[in-house]
């Protein structure tokens, strides 16, 4: 939402094909890429590319039903998310809703590394969004949204953490304290605010504020590492 206010045009060039899907076959890309393919729903809804936002919705679902994941994304949400075309926030609080149950049935069965790379690759597109965004950009309030990023990121290395012994995600998690490092040289001032949420739009809006002091240096050193990260994602 953030980066639409910005007057930054649509750029479908950002995205992951959705064709791509038929190639993921490994747990961890198709856990990986169900959170891409969840930041490109969000994306192409902002903009009102509904037709576009249904293609994705249906890549979700075969990667989703591919994990087991069952229930979340079956046949009748698609069905609702078609019917809503054209229905910005309608679209958005399903997806939301689809998502969350996702999240629910993985911890449920256990599955919780799943649930932790569906989080990491919907992270990881929305970074990279930002990212392509804050260098032909100087809008403050972006700079400030990649700043606030430094402590999801330790965050989501801990979430990682306890399935260091898979070798795929030992190998993510090297690449994310690698980027780590870069977002440690960004000097951060941030002031708490209690954020709001629009129930019956269930739409969550952060107030917090934050001064974020990055040079053009350590933006490019973050944008290329997180290109370099999804890449190997989406790839």
């Amino acid at each position: 939402m953030l980066i639409k206010e910005t007057g930054a045009k649509y750029n479908n060039g950002m995205l992951n094909s959705a064709k791509n899907a038929e190639k993921y076959t490994t747990k961890y890309k198709k856990a990986l890429n169900v959170g891409v393919y969840g930041a490109d729903v969000g994306y192409v809804t902002l903009y009102d590319n509904s037709q576009d936002a249904l293609g994705y919705m249906k890549s979700v679902r075969k990667l989703s039903d591919e994990l087991g994941i069952l229930g979340a994304f079956d046949a009748t949400t698609i069905d609702r998310f078609q019917s809503n075309l054209g229905k910005k926030d309608s679209m958005l609080a399903m997806v939301g809703d689809a998502y969350r149950a996702s999240d629910a049935f993985l911890k449920d069965k256990d599955k919780n590394d799943v649930g932790v790379l569906i989080l990491a690759g919907g992270w990881i597109e929305t970074l990279y969004f930002t990212t392509t965004i804050a260098q032909s950009s100087s809008n403050p309030r972006v700079m400030e949204r990649l700043g606030e990023q430094k402590y999801t990121l330790d965050n989501l290395i801990k979430a990682l953490n306890p399935y260091r012994g898979q070798e795929e995600i030992a190998g993510l998690l090297d690449q994310l304290y690698e980027l780590a490092y870069d977002f440690d040289a960004i000097a951060v001032e941030y002031k708490y605010v209690k954020p709001t949420t629009d129930e019956a739009n269930k739409i969550t809006t952060i107030n917090s504020t934050s001064k974020v002091t990055i040079t053009k240096e350590h933006l490019k050193a973050i944008s290329d590492k997180i290109a370099a990260i999804r890449n190997s994602i989406v790839g």
